[in-house]
């Protein structure tokens, strides 16, 4: 709770959800711990990238990218970034960007299909009062590729004390057993054993250009064993990836499968225009010869403001009234209306666009019915929360020390569950809190545990469904005591105190005298 809200996080999964169904279908989030103002501990941040700035193996068809064998990240900074980033290595980075890229002229990225010094129609007048730097554009490629490297480890196992961890060597492993049973590692006992194992390491390869500036294991890992990207996509389709090997067809966002349909829509638009100009000036219903200028009347017939001539004696020419738009297009227009909706999965249902008759409870229903065409969307959207609150769980001991963690706590939780007798003093308490706390934030499984990541009270929305439900039970009958309404209320945490502390110092009203018993007696 404590890093979701200093790390902003809910603000970081609305942008990343956002540039999902805008860009591509896909956006990655990308954590990192902030050691500017705290070489102890950092401050955990968070980049949001999009699909453009980050590669996936092309044979990695799992969601959270466990099985990809590498992950690239791209990005162009110029010569001061570079060296805010490697301060000591100056002398590197000046060599690395003197190296030139050299393309294949061949095949052409899908995203780069502009050839070389071209650029979009009209853009060269575009401004043309902003100053041009010319060390604007000496920008360079930095890349990190984070990729798989498998080391020999040895698993230290002793079923009866419930011990599993690795080691680098194999002395460290018995040294580990020995010591959990107080004997040399010379023997093993019963139940402990050594297993020799594959496993592999996240390394990262940091590059500027074609030039390797540090190639050094994942600052993530032990604690996190996968990638430090976290993937959100949109609609995902294995079968468009493994089989029909295309991109834009195993990822989509919301504006990806919009795209044709808005285009399709744009051109009806413009032959409307088109046939509203055509019908407006129809021409002119004359007899042979009537006009005094023929040619006046055909160059400035149908401008406006302009003065006509018919000569004396003959019928006055009459204009022709407009016709009617085609009422073919008009039905085009409205189906286009319909399938941008139901492609899209937004629809009246969901707008709560209903009669003034409808309950609300019947609308309710429907927005949950309309939400089944997203569904997908928002179970992805729910799996990319699961793995960045695991993240968070791993990455504890690097964000807390012991002491952090107990004053981020409190002494009121700290009291609440960590004091066994009503005698025990605060030292005993807080010392229990204390190697609880530092046992925690030690252990390298903590993120492989059975965790439950789920949308908390500090949502808005949470909580005021919460909190109605329990009012509709509350209005039901069923008691709940008003500390709990309280509490689930959304108003200040002070005023909550406020409330609560009035009501435990108000009055109690007294039964009041002679009052006779509803309940007749028998004769």
């Amino acid at each position: 709770k404590n890093i979701i809200k200093n790390s902003k996080a809910e603000n970081i999964i609305s942008e990343a959800f956002d540039t999902c169904l805008t860009a591509r279908g896909k956006a990655f989030i990308e954590p990192y711990i902030d050691y500017t103002y705290d070489l102890l501990n950092g401050k955990l941040q968070f980049n949001v990238l999009d699909g453009w700035q980050v590669r996936i193996d092309p044979n990695s068809t799992k969601y959270d990218l466990s099985d990809a064998r590498f992950i690239t990240k791209e990005k162009l900074m110029d010569k001061e970034g570079l060296i805010e980033l490697f301060p000591d290595k100056e002398a590197e980075i000046e060599a690395a960007i003197l190296v030139p890229l050299v393309e294949n002229e061949e095949t052409k990225d899908e995203d780069n299909l502009l050839e070389q010094d071209e650029d979009y129609p009209g853009t060269d007048e575009m401004d043309e009062d902003v100053p041009k730097d010319e060390d604007d554009e000496k920008n360079y490629k930095y890349l990190e590729y984070h990729y798989k490297k498998h080391r020999i480890q040895f698993l230290a196992v002793d079923e009866q004390r419930g011990i599993a961890q690795f080691f680098k060597t194999e002395t460290q492993a018995k040294n580990h057993l020995g010591k959990a049973t107080k004997k040399k590692a010379e023997k093993l006992e019963k139940g402990q054993r050594i297993i020799k194992k594959s496993l592999p390491e996240i390394w990262t390869a940091k590059c500027i250009g074609k030039t390797i500036i540090e190639d050094e294991l994942c600052a993530s890992y032990p604690f996190w064993r996968t990638y430090p990207i976290i993937p959100l996509f949109g609609w995902y389709s294995v079968v468009g990836k493994r089989v029909l090997k295309r991109e834009d067809l195993a990822y989509q966002g919301m504006a990806s499968s919009l795209i044709d349909p808005q285009k399709e829509k744009n051109k009806r638009r413009s032959q409307a225009l088109a046939i509203v100009n055509a019908i407006t000036n129809r021409g002119w219903k004359a007899e042979e010869g009537s006009w005094v200028d023929e040619k006046l009347v055909k160059k400035q017939g149908a401008s406006a403001g302009v003065t006509l001539y018919y000569k004396k004696g003959r019928p006055a020419p009459e204009e022709l009234q407009p016709g009617n738009m085609p009422s073919s297009h008009m039905y085009f227009e409205e189906k286009s209306e319909e399938d941008i909706k139901l492609i899209s999965g937004v629809n009246p249902d969901m707008l709560s666009v209903q009669d003034k008759t409808t309950s609300g409870r019947a609308i309710a229903l429907r927005q949950q019915q309309g939400l089944r065409i997203l569904k997908t969307l928002f179970d992805n959207l729910v799996w990319t929360q699961e793995i960045l609150g695991k993240y968070m769980v791993s990455q504890l001991s690097e964000l807390y020390t012991t002491e952090k963690a107990l004053r981020v706590l409190g002494s009121e939780f700290i009291n609440k569950n960590f004091q066994k007798n009503e005698g025990d003093t605060p030292e005993l308490i807080y010392g229990a809190a204390g190697e609880f706390v530092e046992n925690l934030l030690e252990d390298p499984e903590l993120a492989n545990y059975d965790i439950s990541i789920g949308e908390g009270l500090e949502s808005p929305t949470e909580r005021f469904a919460q909190y109605s439900g329990m009012l509709e039970m509350a209005t039901a009958g069923i008691f709940i005591p008003p500390e709990i309404l309280i509490e689930y209320s959304d108003i200040p945490q002070s005023a909550k105190k406020a409330i609560i502390t009035a009501q435990a110092n108000a009055p109690q009203p007294e039964p009041e005298a002679g009052k006779k018993s509803s309940v007749k007696k028998r004769r």
